[in-house]
């Protein structure tokens, strides 16, 4: 027989009193990833790739010719039209995911929520749902959050 304590579940941790209860009362302010890597509708899908490559990122948020954010272009959008000519679609032609937001000081109880329902693999955090997100949250952020090193 093995004798090694396997660690405890997550069910099993959130139970503890001072455990990771305390880390999903957090706001979305203390755990997101500042900035987020946004081009205009107008920019190609060449350009939208380079940025993620640059930034090493999966998405980029694609704004409106007034300012506004209009969507999520992610690398799952953009891989199946590798290898094919598309210096005429825009980014806004590739949007694959909506726009969701969190206002930074809710919990991250309501932050999980929100990345729990279909189609949403990030969340931005913003004041106001029409302006730039002060930074973004993804399930990435929820998981380091949840097993600090």
């Amino acid at each position: 027989m093995n004798d090694v304590p396997r660690p405890p579940s997550l069910a099993e941790q959130l139970a503890v009193p001072g455990g990771r209860t305390r880390a999903l009362d957090r706001s979305a302010e203390e755990v997101m990833t500042p900035g987020v890597v946004a081009l205009p509708v107008t920019a190609s899908l060449d350009r939208t790739a380079q940025a993620m490559a640059h930034h090493n990122v999966h998405g980029v948020l694609v704004m409106t010719c007034d300012g506004k954010p209009a969507g999520w272009v992610t690398v799952e959008a953009i891989t199946p039209r590798l290898g094919q000519n598309h210096d005429l679609d825009w980014a806004v032609d590739a949007i694959g995911e909506s726009y969701v937001t969190v206002r930074p000081s809710c919990s991250m109880r309501e932050v999980i929520a929100r990345l729990d329902e279909a189609g949403v693999a990030r969340v931005a955090v913003s004041k106001r749902d029409d302006l730039m997100p002060e930074g973004i949250i993804s399930a990435l952020d929820v998981a380091a959050l949840l097993n600090p090193a």
